[in-house]
């Protein structure tokens, strides 16, 4: 066998195997998944999580990789902010920052919501407030 590349016969085409191999990976990703090879301990251990969680292979492997996601995700937010908490000034802007957007937030939310109902009304529920502004006018309860 050559080893610049390997070559099937198939009826009278000549197939380069390391190009079978690429189209059939293309296929693999086009449908949405790939091969990732892992050694025998990480196999092992995938399997007993998919026993555990009660799961295929593939949603087992997903749902790690998505929670070693996040987890180095918010790792490296907690090192920024430590960087952040450690310069006295920085840390003092981002605490006013915080304070002028809650006070923001608080007092727009306190305007807007200042005339409305705290939840939509029907045209039923402003028959009764209307009779029930009526009634009180006029004295009534």
């Amino acid at each position: 066998m050559d080893a610049k590349a390997a070559v099937e016969t198939q009826g009278e085409q000549r197939v380069d195997v390391p190009a079978k191999a690429k189209q059939r990976a293309k296929a693999r990703v086009a449908a949405g998944t790939t091969t990732v090879r892992v050694s025998t301990e990480t196999h092992e251990k995938l399997r007993w999580l998919a026993t555990e969680l009660g799961v295929q292979l593939q949603d087992a492997l997903d749902k790690a990789v998505e929670q070693y996601r996040r987890q180095v995700f918010l790792e490296k937010a907690n090192e920024e902010y430590a960087r952040l908490r450690a310069d006295p000034e920085a840390w003092a802007e981002e605490l006013a920052e915080r304070e002028l957007w809650e006070r923001a937030g608080l007092e727009d939310l306190k305007e807007r919501l200042a005339d409305e109902p705290p939840y939509p009304l029907t045209d039923e529920d402003r028959r009764a407030i209307e009779e029930w502004r009526k009634r009180l006018a006029e004295g009534q309860r």
